[in-house]
């Protein structure tokens, strides 16, 4: 049932996810940065192995920034990076061409780096949801709502979309591979690669 190459395509594919993921927002920084606020982003943040922007006084600095140029980097990169999983899900779902599994698994791999992200922001909620005021989600209302688009979008291409085969691939490749990218990026290759 499970062919051998393509399940250790899958795998060796998810082991890439935090660095890709990386790579992306730092790659996201850096453009969006050029277009609209002249690199002044750059001057106060250091591109680095997690891709988010750290610490507080970047925050504090960035607070700033958002007022003299009317754009927000972070609501860019979350726009930006949803469209590029929207897109993804709707080849898989719409399909207009073709699909080889390869690319099937590539398009997957490219949607769940926003569901990544959509995961962490919906469970960081849930958990400091008592500590959370109405401040908060005002300021936070486009990561949330798009987060709860790509949650339910995922639950759908994993209930509808996936065949049963499909589904193990899920669960004994992705699921793994994506845990151990985590812990060897984050806790071990990342901060040697590209330190904060």
């Amino acid at each position: 049932m499970l062919k051998k190459k393509e399940s250790l395509f899958i795998f060796f594919l998810f082991l890439l996810l935090f660095p890709t993921y990386a790579i992306l927002n730092n790659a996201l920084i850096f453009i969006l940065d050029l277009l609209f606020t002249n690199g002044d982003v750059s001057n106060i943040f250091t591109y680095n192995y997690t891709g988010n922007l750290v610490g507080c006084l970047v925050h504090a600095q960035l607070i700033k920034l958002n007022q003299t140029h009317n754009f927000s980097i972070i609501n860019g990169i979350i726009l930006v990076s949803f469209l590029i999983s929207l897109s993804c899900w709707s080849m898989l779902v719409i399909k207009l061409f073709k699909i080889t599994t390869y690319l099937k698994w590539i398009l997957i791999f490219f949607f769940s780096l926003f569901l990544y992200t959509s995961l962490q922001f919906i469970s960081f909620i849930i958990f400091n949801y008592n500590n959370l005021d109405l401040y908060y989600f005002k300021e936070n209302y486009v990561i949330t709502i798009l987060s709860i688009i790509i949650v339910v979008l995922a639950i759908h291409l994993f209930l509808k979309r996936f065949n049963k085969k499909e589904k193990i691939q899920m669960l004994i490749f992705v699921v793994p591979g994506s845990f151990i990218s985590a812990i060897l990026w984050l806790e071990y290759l990342g901060p040697v690669l590209m330190p904060i």
